[in-house]
């Protein structure tokens, strides 16, 4: 397999406070004025991703809930996917990158995941 369930897990965990943290520093920007307002949405909606999937990652995987797993699928991918296609436009390639291989590291802790579900 890929890595473990417990390496899996801390993986999404961690994915979570990438997200919290995006958040709260877009919030921060778009407070101080320095990033245009077109961007109000994405602070809170990251906050809110990072608070659903660590709570989710934490206690939903502790069990190995397939509820969990569906949950962290449904939070992560399409936001990623997302981020990859306005930062393509944008020609932000690095970042480019980064958000696709933690698309392929998170994917893959999910398969692992959703294998050893109960």
């Amino acid at each position: 397999m890929f890595f473990s369930v417990v390496t899996a897990r801390w993986i999404l965990i961690a994915v979570a406070i990438i997200f919290l943290v995006s958040g709260l520093v877009v919030t921060s920007l778009n407070s101080a004025n320095v990033i245009p307002a077109a961007y109000n949405w994405q602070g809170p909606s990251f906050v809110i991703l990072g608070v659903i999937g660590s709570f989710t990652a934490y206690f939903g995987l502790r069990a190995l809930r397939p509820w969990a797993v569906i949950v962290l699928a449904l939070a992560y991918i399409p936001w990623t996917v997302i981020g990859m296609i306005g930062d393509t436009r944008q020609g932000f390639w690095p970042l480019v990158m980064g958000e696709a291989a933690g698309l392929i590291t998170v994917v893959l802790a999910l398969i692992v995941l959703w294998k050893h579900r109960k």
